[in-house]
């Protein structure tokens, strides 16, 4: 679906609240945009949300497609 990570384990708000992940960067603050408010600052309507809200345009089992692209690696949860 275009995005370069095999699990959400590995995107750094995983587990974290808004203030941990701003201190986790170093930031002064931090504020994430809703969907709709991301749509509206790119411009356009045409573009797949699914890796914000889950809303995928097919079945998808995501705990199974990780463990499939993941299955090589020596990591535990």
């Amino acid at each position: 679906m275009g995005m370069d990570f095999p699990t959400r384990r590995e995107l750094v708000a995983h587990g974290r609240s808004i203030d941990e992940v701003r201190k986790y960067l170093g930031a002064d603050s931090l504020v994430y945009l809703t969907v709709d408010e991301l749509i509206n600052a790119i411009g356009t309507t045409e573009l797949c949300t699914a890796c914000f809200t889950g809303n995928y345009p097919f079945t998808i089992n995501i705990d199974e497609a990780e463990k499939a692209f993941t299955s090589d690696r020596l990591w535990e949860p």
